[in-house]
């Protein structure tokens, strides 16, 4: 069974080289994307499908993680995002990993649009 800091690790490669079915492998039918933006998301599809539409937002840029703590199953990261077309500062997303998988999920961030 997969660590904390692996399946987080893993998470991270998979978010940064948009592969959707990589960071499907990270969540399943019991896990939840909780996001002030999308509500709740319940299960494995409705968060992959969340995540569709954050790796179109996130699409041609480039992020920088300003902190990451991590006790016991929790982790919690805050981050900068920076493209031609957006940004963000101290985007803020924690995880709760058990069994070697995501079961929560939190992520609040503010997309400031340029131009």
């Amino acid at each position: 069974m997969r660590t904390t800091k692996e399946v987080f690790e893993h998470h991270t490669q998979a978010l940064l080289s948009g592969n959707l079915e990589e960071i499907g492998k990270d969540y399943v039918e019991s896990s939840r994307l909780l996001a002030p933006n999308l509500g709740v998301q319940s299960g494995k599809s409705a968060i992959l499908k969340a995540f569709e539409g954050f790796l179109a937002i996130f699409k041609g840029g480039g992020f920088k993680v300003k902190a990451t703590l991590v006790e016991g199953n929790a982790v919690l990261i805050v981050w900068d995002f920076e493209s031609p077309d957006a940004a963000v500062q101290d985007g803020v997303d924690s995880f709760f990993i058990d069994k070697g998988v995501i079961m929560y999920h939190t992520s609040a961030f503010n997309l400031i649009k340029k131009g």
